[in-house]
């Protein structure tokens, strides 16, 4: 079960006497809940718009429902915060929908960066044709004609079955 869910969140400054019909702002948020979609959505606009949440208003969070249909290949660009610097990233991810995508993408740079969940800020998840696939282990993995192994795991020595009508028992 993926903890996280896509939200796409309407906002916008409260209106004034100066902006009485201010300009609304959308984005989509990758998040556990609503709440924090709001608190995501809120963190995104102080830093881009000087909008704090209390000058600012939510007009409609509404979760993004995506249709699972296939595995496809996904490109993630994102920013993150390390001790030393800010970073932008690029990877590059198979799944059956772009909120699988972003949980792989956050165990991913958990694992090999020691990057929390709040130190990542995505910009953008895009669904990618075969042609415009960079990395080699995606590549790989979009070939129609690969084949897995099937591996048979033997729980007894071979010699301890009794063989019955070709099958073998124990």
């Amino acid at each position: 079960m993926n903890p996280y869910k896509e939200y796409k969140v309407y906002g916008s400054k409260l209106p004034s006497t100066q902006a009485p019909s201010p300009q609304i702002y959308v984005m989509q948020v990758f998040a556990k809940n609503e709440v924090a979609a709001r608190s995501t959505f809120f963190h995104v606009l102080k830093k881009q718009h000087k909008i704090k949440s209390t000058s600012g208003c939510i007009l409609k969070i509404v979760p993004v429902v995506e249709q699972i249909s296939h595995v496809r290949p996904y490109g993630i660009r994102f920013t993150y915060r390390s001790k030393k610097n800010t970073h932008n990233m690029y990877k590059e991810f198979r799944g059956v929908s772009r909120v699988d995508v972003v949980n792989d993408m956050y165990n991913d740079m958990a694992g090999r960066h020691s990057v929390g969940r709040t130190a990542i800020d995505i910009v953008s998840v895009k669904e990618l044709n075969d042609d415009e696939i960079r990395r080699e282990n995606v590549k790989i993995l979009g070939n129609t004609e690969i084949e897995f192994p099937v591996f048979k795991k033997c729980l007894a020595r071979q010699e301890n079955f009794v063989e019955e009508g070709g099958k073998y028992f124990y």
